[in-house]
């Protein structure tokens, strides 16, 4: 007799300063799909975690509760926003470490544009392609040293990692949200995608 199928963690961090469409353009979708009632996937409703049990965003939107940072272990994938407070948020050891300890046990990573400055200071970068806003490339790329690539490409899906920056991607958190649904609920994609009123497929 089979034990019952598990289902499919997907985590968001937050922290003060994140971008609110990038937290929730990536949120939506995904919660959706964990809803879908028609194909009934394996994804559980998306959480957030973050260093403190609630946070403001770049525009003022507040969101909690928040679970702990450290609580993302019991995720199978990582989202991490963009938004002003990006910068500073990579000096969070706890918003590292739930970065590097999801790519090290070989989870998938999702970064949305700016994002991907916690993915630098978390040290998952190296060997891989990364995409980022146009107007931060350089300074990512000072971060990251030569064996990364840093592009504005849209949305990069380059084994664990997957990125969005640059105007490819459309509205790019909602690129990294039906990626996730892509990889963890593919039956999802069409339904969703109607349901929005988007074309992410």
């Amino acid at each position: 007799m089979q034990g019952p199928t598990r289902t499919i963690q997907i985590g968001v961090l937050v922290f003060e300063g994140a971008d609110e469409l990038d937290v929730v353009g990536a949120f939506e979708p995904v919660a959706k799909a964990a809803r879908c009632a028609e194909h009934q996937p394996r994804l559980a409703p998306p959480r957030l975690f973050g260093p403190t049990s609630d946070v403001t965003c770049s525009n003022g939107l507040r969101l909690g509760p928040v679970e702990p940072s450290s609580a993302s272990a019991s995720c199978d994938a990582l989202v991490v926003p963009g938004g002003a407070g990006a910068r500073d948020a990579m000096a969070c050891e706890d918003l590292t470490s739930a970065v590097r300890d999801t790519y090290l046990r070989g989870g998938p990573v999702y970064s949305v544009c700016s994002g991907s400055f916690l993915l630098a200071a978390a040290g998952v970068l190296d060997g891989h392609h990364v995409a980022v806003h146009r107007a931060k490339t350089a300074q990512l790329r000072q971060l990251c040293g030569p064996g990364v690539t840093v592009s504005s490409a849209g949305l990069v899906e380059d084994g664990q990692l997957t990125s969005a920056g640059g105007e490819g991607a459309g509205v790019k958190a909602l690129a990294i949200g039906f990626s996730i649904i892509r990889r963890f609920a593919p039956s999802c994609l069409e339904c969703i995608s109607a349901r929005m009123e988007v074309r992410m497929i």
